[in-house]
């Protein structure tokens, strides 16, 4: 008589990205998963959110009259998912391009059982930090300084 033992799992992570080229942008989020997996199946349940995103967005305007660079933030606050997932062991190939591949039999992919259930809290908001502007003439000359008074510049 076999004797199936069902191994169940629980994971919990996040993670806290920040970028600073070319756009400056920061994430923090987290998520958690349960699954319960036999030989050839895995089924759980998963939830995942982000508890803050934002960052900064640079936005250069030219008009005839003068030059202007405005800097807004943006800020998108809390988003939560959660839902129930499966995925199935699989007879795979993996090619090469040089040599043989090789055959295996793995787990694919986490895929949706209908739809995950989703919510946000708060919405997304992009708001004016500071904008900078100067005359054309002035945006001229003030280049034409900086050039003619470089250091080591053969006159």
């Amino acid at each position: 008589m076999p004797v199936y033992i069902l191994e169940l799992c629980f994971t919990v992570g996040n993670t806290v990205k920040l970028k600073l080229w070319p756009v400056p942008k920061f994430e923090v989020s987290m998520w958690a998963a349960g699954t319960v997996s036999i030989f050839v199946a895995e089924a759980g349940v998963r939830m995942l959110g982000k508890l803050i995103d934002g960052g900064l967005k640079f936005a250069p305007q030219k008009t005839e009259q003068q030059v202007c660079l405005a800097v807004n933030y943006w800020l998108n606050t809390f988003t939560w998912e959660c839902g129930f997932v499966y995925r199935t062991r699989r007879f795979r190939y993996s090619g090469r391009r040089r040599w043989a591949g090789k055959f295996s039999y793995d787990f694919g992919g986490w895929a949706y059982i209908g739809e995950p259930l989703r919510v946000v809290f708060g919405g997304s908001s992009e708001k004016l930090l500071v904008k900078r502007c100067t005359s054309m003439g002035a945006a001229a000359a003030g280049g034409a300084v900086a050039l003619g008074t470089q250091a080591g510049c053969p006159r």
